[in-house]
């Protein structure tokens, strides 16, 4: 594949920015894989199953660099997160841009931990209950 020698960031934010793209593309897929996803039909829950399956591989083929035993948990982290942000877009209350900022932004807060707060000017509690 492509970018085989790109960090696992930047090909993870390839395939969550592509992700998005199709969506964009394809909006009333968004409500066919939630559809699927919550059905009781054995179809249906093949169908999602298949999806499911497949995005996790290409999650998988991204984070090659990453530990095998944190794969699953980076690759949980962000279908969450993509989810969220396709949900706020479907509704109209996340422009497309603003998902591909939080999806990029996200990239790096995990593969290089969050910020610190700024130094609050309030005092921080340093006993117990009173």
């Amino acid at each position: 594949p492509a970018n085989d020698d790109a960090p696992d960031a930047v090909r993870l934010r390839l395939v969550l920015r592509g992700a998005a793209g199709a969506f964009e593309r394809h909006p009333h897929f968004f409500g066919v894989i939630n559809v699927l996803e919550s059905s009781a039909d054995p179809g249906a829950a093949a169908a999602f199953a298949d999806y499911s399956d497949g995005f996790r591989a290409s999650l998988a083929g991204a984070l090659v660099d990453t530990a095998a035993d944190d794969r699953e948990v980076v690759a949980t982290l962000v279908i969450a997160l993509l989810w969220t942000l396709l949900r706020s877009w479907a509704q109209g209350r996340m422009s497309m841009r603003a998902v591909r900022a939080q999806l990029d932004h996200s990239v790096g807060v995990i593969f290089n931990a969050p910020r610190r707060a700024a130094a609050s000017t309030s005092p921080v509690p340093t006993g117990g209950p009173s």
